[in-house]
């Protein structure tokens, strides 16, 4: 029996499955270098290569979102998604790539929120990433219920 170009990956990489003739069909996707089919085009566009040669995602419309994901920070700007939302070095931003220089700002801002009157804390002032502050005990001391 032949296990090579059957619609069934059997090796690990998949590689008896690679280049082979196959027809598509109408609903179907297929694939530019590998000759696979993607069934009802299920698998185009999803941040996957599943053609195993990056057809399926290579003619695919810049992500659409309204907020910039985890990993990069808000600008906060007028400008486009892609402009808006830049790498980071925290959840702050700290970049130096906003337009606006948001990110610069937002970082001297919550650095200094310690610095004035010890950011309303007894005793130890921590900045949080969001901004915030945590306030502490020095070592030794307990908080009083």
């Amino acid at each position: 029996t032949s296990y090579w170009c059957d619609g069934q990956p059997d090796c690990d990489s998949g590689a008896d499955e690679h280049y082979c003739a196959v027809q598509c069909g109408s609903n179907d996707f297929a694939c530019a270098e590998t000759g696979r089919c993607l069934r009802n085009s299920v698998g185009v566009c999803d941040g996957a290569d599943d053609c195993l040669d990056g057809s399926d995602e290579a003619l695919c419309p810049a992500p659409s979102y309204t907020s910039c994901p985890p990993s990069l920070y808000d600008c906060q700007t007028d400008e486009d998604l892609e402009e808006r939302c830049v790498p980071s070095n925290s959840s702050l931003g700290c970049s130096g790539m906003c337009t606006n220089d948001r990110d610069v700002l937002r970082c001297a801002e919550v650095g200094n929120i310690c610095s004035t009157n010890n950011g309303g804390c007894a005793h130890v002032c921590t900045p949080r990433n969001d901004g915030t502050r945590k306030c502490s005990c020095n070592h030794g001391y307990m908080l009083g219920s």
